[in-house]
């Protein structure tokens, strides 16, 4: 089939999107990955941050959907990164295609029912990650995979009775999980070769149990379905357990059957480093994940692109913790994209012969080690690109402009407590601690593991040092921090002068005050701590550091006193202490839980629910287009606006109510009903959702009982339960 204009995207508006260098990157990674004559089919882009290694990466599927357009029948682009919420969003950014393109952001157990969409498009774009479509044992999934297994199952097994829905139903309401069930046949077509291929491998892996001496997946299904025949209140957390292994076992092996099924042709693998196990690891996970980057028909093989700005670390200290070791990070990095062995093992002697260089380098012999760096250099470009951005301006200035530090001074109690620290460390045979002193303070109370830190553990353990450490710890006044102090909420001395500078920058100004950045271009006149001059002009700070001791004690001690200030601030004489915790956080803490079999967070629900109404009719750059005659609205007369429409609304529901009481269940109700008067269509939609609880709890279906009983609540108003009262004062005091 030849390639139509109007099917492809255009290649140089792509382009001319592009910076120079991003243009030149994506030109080499196709060039590596698909035409050079031994492409190397996979390849890393390591640009620093901020660089666009997305962008590059879209360049790189507009070249590969024009390629691979008259070789083969589908193309599919897979993209894999580590967070649910940054799959949907960049997968749309690289959707070359625009509106016209499929994506399909899903998880790969529900490839059954999407199969016969896939086959009717020409390009797919797919979003995985690794915990929703590799990493399953032990874990329910949502609603929908297990409606999936429950039909896949029933053809194998020809089961029936309601104890098969219940060992399913997992969290999700009964009656919603039932008519779900039934209906998921007429809503959802199972592709027959994936049914067939899942049915083979389920008997496979049953065969392999049997041999093993081990229960099989029938004789645990049969087994289940027993205990399940009873109330599910009287269901222990033993079955309970069991039957999450049980489902996590199917949702890994239907993964197994749609890895086989699916044609990848370009995977992406974004930031990579945080699921990297899944390249050279040998469980279940990354023996599956493996299948797919090294998918390959009788026409084309799958090509694998990876993105991370930090794939590994070039320079490691010998404090640093063992189980940091970044030269093995990087060497099976390198094993992932040479693919042979021979060629890891010859570059791993290449860089031991560049060290041994360096060694006994002089003046006399630079040959050897330009020639050994140009070896070097030729076996990392087959396989990877990095752009940093000192070399992206002519000038190596790299975009940047360096600022003097503000707020950095250096008193006699940070050298002091260096001091001391040197002291502990001579004691226990430690090196000079000058660079721990100058990133970080409070390190023996901080640091986990390091070695430092350790010896100074087996020091307290043996009797012979011991004495003297105590001794030597006795004597410090500076180095660790006061426990006493902690308790009655009193201002710790930062003993850094670089977190001393930080700590003025964004505790002293208040900053802690914000929920979030003030706007830059505000559309009603900021009031409250948003107000502050200070504040609009703040931005975001991004602290890098070689030591994993460093956000520990940035983040502890920033939100201690952020903490501090926040309490003493109502609260003058609190205390730090677990019991004046614990009655705060009574008080405080936004909770959902059951009480007397009754849902007692409702109002907290309410503040979580996404409500169509709140969001679409209360945009603030509209209102104030309408009501703002040119001029920017108070907060107070945004309120009023709102205030007014709110109670218009309330007065609008249709909601049978019992007059003879005052009923506070309006202050969760009324955004619901508001979306039920205003968007019924949208919200009874969104209502009805099979699995409702598990996407509004988070993956893997995280909320526990008390959230399904409060979702199950809301779903109940939709129907008039319960009977509300009057509502509170008037119906305008719902928007206080």
């Amino acid at each position: 089939m030849g390639a139509r204009d109007s099917e492809l995207p255009d290649l140089g508006a792509i382009d001319r999107g592009l910076k120079d260098f991003q243009r030149r990157t994506a030109a080499a990674v196709f060039h590596r990955l698909y035409e050079q004559a031994r492409s190397t089919h996979r390849f890393l882009v390591a640009d620093e941050v901020g660089l666009g290694k997305t962008l590059i990466a879209r360049s790189v599927i507009a070249r590969t959907l024009h390629h691979l357009w008259d070789e083969v029948n589908r193309i599919d682009i897979v993209y894999i990164c580590s967070n649910t919420d940054i799959a949907r969003q960049n997968i749309k950014r690289l959707n070359v295609l625009g509106d016209e393109g499929k994506t399909l952001p899903t998880r790969i157990t529900l490839l059954p029912i999407m199969l016969r969409d896939l086959n009717k498009n020409r390009i797919n774009f797919i979003s995985f990650t690794p915990g929703t479509s590799f990493d399953l044992k032990s874990h329910l999934g949502v609603a929908q995979e297990r409606m999936l297994l429950y039909w896949l199952l029933k053809d194998i097994w020809h089961f029936s009775g309601t104890a098969p829905m219940n060992v399913f139903q997992g969290r999700a309401q009964t009656k919603l999980f039932r008519n779900g069930l039934k209906a998921f046949p007429e809503n959802h077509r199972i592709d027959r070769t994936l049914a067939k291929e899942f049915r083979q491998t389920v008997r496979k892996h049953m065969r392999e149990e049997k041999a093993n001496g081990e229960w099989t997946l029938r004789e645990r299904f049969d087994w289940l379905c027993q205990e399940y025949r009873r109330s599910d209140s009287r269901i222990t957390r033993e079955v309970r357990l069991e039957r999450s292994i049980f489902v996590g076992k199917l949702r890994s092996l239907l993964a197994e059957t749609c890895v086989r099924m699916l044609e990848p042709d370009l995977v992406i693998l974004d930031e990579f480093q945080r699921f990297k196990h899944l390249l050279s690891g040998e469980d279940d996970a990354s023996m599956l994940a493996r299948k797919l980057f090294e998918y390959s028909d009788d026409l084309t093989a799958v090509r694998v692109l990876l993105l991370s700005a930090t794939p590994y670390k070039m320079y490691t200290l010998s404090d640093e913790s063992e189980q940091e070791d970044h030269y093995r990070d990087f060497i099976d990095t390198l094993d992932f994209l040479f693919r042979d062995k021979r060629k890891v093992e010859k570059f791993a002697d290449l860089l031991r012969e560049y060290r041994y260089e360096l060694l006994r380098f002089n003046d006399q012999s630079p040959e050897q080690l330009e020639c050994i760096k140009s070896d070097i250099q030729k076996a990392l470009r087959r396989v990877m690109a990095r752009t940093e951005r000192l070399a992206v301006t002519d000038d190596r200035a790299g975009m940047l402009t360096q600022v003097e530090p503000k707020d950095v001074e250096l008193l006699a109690d940070d050298i002091l407590a260096y001091v001391e620290l040197q002291s502990i460390a001579r004691e226990l045979d430690m090196p000079n601690t000058i660079e721990y002193w100058k990133s970080s303070s409070y390190l023996l109370n901080f640091m986990e593991d390091y070695k430092l830190k350790r010896s100074f553990h087996d020091a307290l353990d043996d009797g012979g040092k011991a004495e003297v450490v105590t001794r030597a710890l006795s004597k410090v006044q500076h180095l660790l921090l006061s426990w006493n102090d902690v308790e009655n909420y009193e201002v710790l001395d930062p003993r850094n002068a670089r977190l001393r500078g930080l700590i003025k920058q964004v505790i002293d100004t208040k900053m802690w005050q914000l929920l979030w950045l003030p706007p830059s271009f505000p559309y009603y006149e900021l009031d409250g701590p948003f107000r502050n001059r200070t504040h609009s002009q703040i931005t975001k700070r991004l602290i890098f550091s070689s030591w994993r001791v460093v956000p520990k004690v940035v983040s502890t001690i920033l939100s201690y006193e952020a903490e501090r200030q926040s309490v003493k601030s109502f609260e003058p004489d609190a205390l730090n202490t677990e019991d004046e915790r614990e009655r705060r956080g009574h008080t405080l803490l936004l909770r959902i839980s059951v009480s007397k079999d009754r849902p007692t967070g409702m109002p907290v629900l309410a503040m979580m629910y996404p409500s169509i109404s709140l969001t679409r009719r209360y945009d603030p750059l509209n209102l104030a287009r309408k009501y703002g005659e040119g001029d920017s609205l108070t907060l107070k007369q945004l309120q009023g606006i709102i205030r007014e429409d709110i109670s218009k609304g309330l007065e609008a529901v249709a909601m049978p109510t019992d007059e003879s009481r005052v009923d506070e269940q309006w202050y969760w109700a009324a955004p619901i009903l508001l979306d039920r008067h205003h968007y019924p269509k949208a919200t009874k939609e969104w209502f009805g959702q099979d699995d409702i609880e598990d996407q509004w709890a988070g993956e893997d279906g995280s909320g526990d009982d008390a959230w399904y009983e409060h979702v199950d609540r809301a779903r109940r108003l939709l129907n008039g339960e319960p009977t509300l009262g009057r509502p509170p004062d008037c119906r305008c005091s719902l928007i206080r």
